[in-house]
């Protein structure tokens, strides 16, 4: 990586869009549009993109070989499988291979639902603290 002191602007507004808060799947449609031409069709140079600045935060985090590595090339091509191995694809397409949780993007659905516990409360009460109830994870 070369520091040239810019940033790509869909790196940057895919950025804003992961760590924002929002529901996965308005976050997952916005990111398709970002990507997409004026007929709402993407193709696979744009996926493989989109899915490079995705995998940039775990990759940051030191966690990205447990997301299947830096290499988006098999994520993109099984997008593109489940959408019959068109040239483009479209939105339902990627929403579709999104649910399954492909696993270079499956850190994004756990970083909500660990979002999700970090308010829940547990009508128990902690043995050492004496708190109740216990909030959180």
């Amino acid at each position: 990586v070369t520091r040239t002191g810019y940033i790509r602007i869909l790196s940057f507004k895919v950025g804003i869009i992961l760590l924002s808060r929002g529901s996965l799947e308005d976050k997952f449609r916005y990111l398709f549009c970002l990507i997409a031409d004026v007929n709402g069709c993407a193709d696979e140079r744009k996926l493989g993109l989109l899915l490079h600045d995705c995998v940039q935060i775990p990759r940051l985090l030191g966690e990205i070989a447990a997301f299947g590595g830096s290499n988006i090339e098999p994520s993109v091509r099984s997008c593109f499988e489940k959408a019959g191995n068109q040239k483009e694809i479209q939105a339902s397409h990627f929403l579709t291979w999104l649910q399954q949780e492909p696993q270079s993007l499956v850190w994004l659905p756990v970083l909500h639902r660990m979002a999700a516990a970090e308010t829940a409360k547990h009508q128990a009460k902690c043995n050492i603290c004496k708190q109740y109830p216990i909030v959180g994870f």
